[in-house]
């Protein structure tokens, strides 16, 4: 499985609703497109990606966190989650207080890792500075599912 790119627009909503998802997608061949996504991975399959906010910190879905933080891999640095790239284990993680399990809603948080070295292929996404309007386009990364489900 690659890393692939979606297109999409985004809804800003915090509800859970299916037919809020973003699902599909084109396969991406290099780092250079997204090199902040990360694969989460467990035993050495992956479960969930993420992107890298700074040399130690990777935003997530918090449905994707794992008990405990040591049992989660983040790897960086490469388009298919099987090749090794850069490989750090999660120190610890923190779910935003409002998440819910039931709902989804507020599904993100943060892993913390020791630190990547950034290069050219492992980055920083740059963090939006400003609120944008629904229905604003945007660009989402990440390995997802080409059909639709309770995360599709």
């Amino acid at each position: 499985m690659k890393i692939f790119a979606i297109f999409a627009f985004v809804l800003l909503a915090q509800s859970a609703r299916s037919e809020d998802r973003v699902v599909g997608g084109s396969d991406v061949t290099s780092t250079s497109f997204a090199p902040w996504q990360v694969s989460l991975q467990k035993s050495g399959s992956h479960f969930c990606g993420g992107s890298i906010i700074s040399s130690t910190k990777i935003m997530c879905a918090a449905h994707c966190v794992q008990s405990p933080a040591s049992s989660t891999t983040v790897v960086a640095g490469t388009v298919e989650y099987k090749n090794p790239g850069q490989a750090l284990t999660a120190i610890s993680w923190l779910a935003h207080p409002q998440y819910s399990s039931r709902t989804i809603d507020y599904d993100y948080s943060i892993i913390t890792v020791s630190g990547f070295s950034l290069n050219s292929a492992v980055q920083a996404i740059e963090v939006a500075n400003k609120e944008y309007a629904a229905g604003t386009q945007a660009l989402m990364t990440g390995w997802g599912k080409t059909s639709g489900g309770i995360f599709g």
